[in-house]
């Protein structure tokens, strides 16, 4: 048995239109190991920036109930270096840059043991 094709007015169009397009943001409740690391890279930076591992880190976090490894956060992290530098400039920031400790980030998942200077040159 074949099912009609589907038919509707335009005004019923509009109205579903509408209706999707005021339709509040549905919260996240759940997130994998790559959002993890987008909605908490800011923080993962600043532990960076104090002289945490991506060892040390992936610990914390893992202590948490939360399996993740160092190699996923560094991977996550170069993702999200690449997107901001993908969205440009005038893209809003949605994170603060953590500068060439991140940058040093090799695969054994750490940062650089020495304190670096964390500003790029011709930043401030």
């Amino acid at each position: 048995m074949k099912r009609a094709p589907l038919r509707i007015p335009r005004d019923q169009l509009e109205q579903i239109r509408t209706m999707l397009n005021t339709l509040p943001a549905k919260p996240r409740v759940q997130f994998g190991a790559q959002d993890l690391v987008l909605e908490l890279q800011q923080e993962i930076r600043h532990a960076i920036e104090q002289g945490y591992t991506l060892r040390d880190i992936a610990a914390l976090i893992n202590n948490q109930d939360v399996p993740i490894s160092a190699s996923t956060l560094a991977t996550a992290l170069r993702k999200s270096r690449a997107m901001e530098r993908a969205a440009g400039p005038d893209a809003p920031a949605t994170a603060k840059p953590a500068g060439r400790a991140l940058a040093q980030i090799g695969r054994a998942g750490s940062a650089p043991s020495t304190a670096a200077p964390l500003a790029r040159p011709g930043e401030v």
